[in-house]
């Protein structure tokens, strides 16, 4: 339908009960327009009683019954019986049909769910034009339809894609050019001390949360008020990171883009409708006067968050979509991408931390890249397996290893407090981080795919020896001898156990592991 709501009309058999201009009987099917009086069958046209109507039988129109069989008037001019037609456009794949015991005939009873697979157009078998102007196969037709515009739309999202990669490439080798540059001018300066964290207010990395939209761009670059950054290490992180914009904006392009895509147009008409139906149905309680939504509806119900689940299952299956609404890789590719953006501009402010060290305000704007790095990854994980893409996901869980693995780390480049409840918080902390740890091992270890399972394993088991020296530094059992370099000392307690013996690691009384 124009709207985008999936078509929820069963087909009708039943002949035509109108008129035409000859006042004799319509020949076509019920619910169909008209066809000109040369297609009555009362006044017999020469030219189209003899045009072949029933592929199977090769009947013409003349030879034909049409209280039984009705025909079809294509917008070709050509005219076809709707048993033909409703083997040629394949009824029985989108409809659940029965013979009727009187009559023989195929009776339509309900629809079945569209499938996502590509679906080809059927032409006029006598002229190859496509059939697209019976409402009867609106269904199809619309499928068809909408799988031709979402291919348009892929090769724009792979073609904006490959701009966006293109940009990054370049980013990452402008930045590897000019990082000696910023490094020497970021020894230049002298160091301000930031031992407090930064008011909580002010810290606006990772707290977009399920926001895929609000990629935080310019949060990269306002640096100096919210961590107490010295303005020449900011005028310096601006030229170092400048390269970057460019690609982000354009990953931004092509993730928009990609919620926006035909399907998701679909989804999101055939969901605003099945509201109103459930609505008008009675379906849900009575709606109140807050929280209304953008869609008109009322979210202060209940029961709203079951019914909305629900109904987005039901059009799923209704539109033949991926679970995930959006149809196409583009949207987890582009959150991937912009995960990897954000992975290389905490690797910078990574390095430029060591290079000054952990007590100053670059310290914290660590910490809140790598939340953000986290808020995205978790949303990509989310996309990546509902839309079913189980190497994106694989992927994923080796990068979220990689940034708790480094949490860890973080944390251990501060002194380890003297004060039992500073200590306690502390390892409160690693606790979680390690659980989480241990928790993404086994879902990797158990659901990688095959294709890249022996490759995420083996990195995975590196990180499980970062993670081991990670625990180590964070309970002081290393320590920092200059503010960019670890010192490795004689270990006085027993090695760890390897982080994959899940069942070996346990917590003393002073929080170690």
């Amino acid at each position: 339908m124009p709207c985008g709501v999936p078509c929820d009309r069963l087909p009708c058999n039943m002949r035509c009960e109108k008129l035409l201009p000859c006042k004799h009987q319509c020949p076509s099917v019920c619910g169909e327009i008209c066809p000109s009086s040369k297609f009555c069958v009362k006044c017999k046209d020469p030219k189209t009683m003899s045009m072949v109507v029933d592929m199977v039988t090769t009947s013409c129109l003349g030879e034909t019954d049409v209280d039984k069989n009705p025909i079809l008037v294509l917008s070709c001019g050509h005219a076809l019986t709707i048993t033909t037609l409703d083997d040629m456009m394949e009824m029985g794949i989108y409809y659940k049909q029965r013979i009727d015991p009187v009559t023989g005939a195929t009776v339509y009873v309900a629809k079945r769910p569209l499938t996502s697979n590509g679906v080809k157009q059927v032409p006029c078998p006598s002229c190859q034009q496509p059939i697209v102007s019976p409402l009867r196969y609106g269904r199809r037709i619309r499928h068809v339809q909408l799988g031709m515009c979402l291919k348009e739309h892929l090769v724009h999202q792979e073609k904006a894609m490959t701009t966006a990669m293109d940009l990054l490439d370049d980013a990452r080798m402008d930045i590897e050019d000019g990082r000696d540059l910023f490094m020497l001018k970021i020894s230049r300066t002298p160091i301000y001390s930031k031992f407090a964290p930064p008011e909580p207010a002010s810290r606006r990395l990772g707290k977009y949360a399920h926001e895929a939209d609000a990629f935080p761009i310019m949060d990269f670059f306002t640096i100096v008020e919210t961590y107490s950054i010295p303005p020449e290490h900011h005028r310096a992180w601006i030229d170092h990171m400048k390269p970057v914009v460019s690609a982000i904006k354009e990953l931004n392009n092509v993730n928009k883009k990609a919620t926006k895509s035909p399907t998701s147009e679909m989804f999101e008409a055939a969901f605003s409708h099945l509201c109103q139906v459930k609505v008008e149905e009675e379906a849900w309680p009575a709606l109140g006067t807050k929280g209304h939504s953008s869609t008109g509806f009322s979210t202060d119900v209940m029961d709203l968050e079951g019914a909305s689940a629900s109904m987005v299952r039901e059009c799923i299956i209704e539109c033949g979509l991926p679970a995930d609404g959006h149809g196409g890789s583009s949207y987890i590719a582009s959150l991937v991408e912009k995960i990897n953006v954000l992975l290389l501009v905490l690797s910078e402010a990574s390095a430029t931390m060591e290079s000054v060290g952990p007590l100053t305000g670059w310290y914290w704007f660590v910490e809140d890249l790598r939340n953000c790095c986290l808020v995205y990854t978790d949303l990509a994980m989310e996309a990546a397996a509902n839309g079913h893409y189980y190497h994106r996901v694989a992927y994923l869980r080796v990068v979220l290893l990689e940034l708790l693995c480094d949490q860890v780390r973080w944390l251990g480049l501060r002194p380890l407090p003297d004060d039992q409840a500073a200590r306690e918080i502390r390892f409160k902390h690693v606790h979680r981080f390690l659980e989480l740890f241990l928790e993404e091992m086994e879902e990797l270890e158990e659901g990688c795919p095959l294709g890249v399972k022996e490759g995420c394993l083996a990195r995975s088991k590196e990180i499980e020896e970062k993670m081991v020296t990670a625990l180590r530094i964070m309970q002081g059992e290393l320590f920092l001898s200059q503010p960019n370099m670890i010192e490795s000392i004689q270990v006085v307690c027993p090695m760890l156990s390897r982080i994959s013996e899940r069942s070996q690691w346990h917590q003393c009384t002073k929080g170690h592991y």
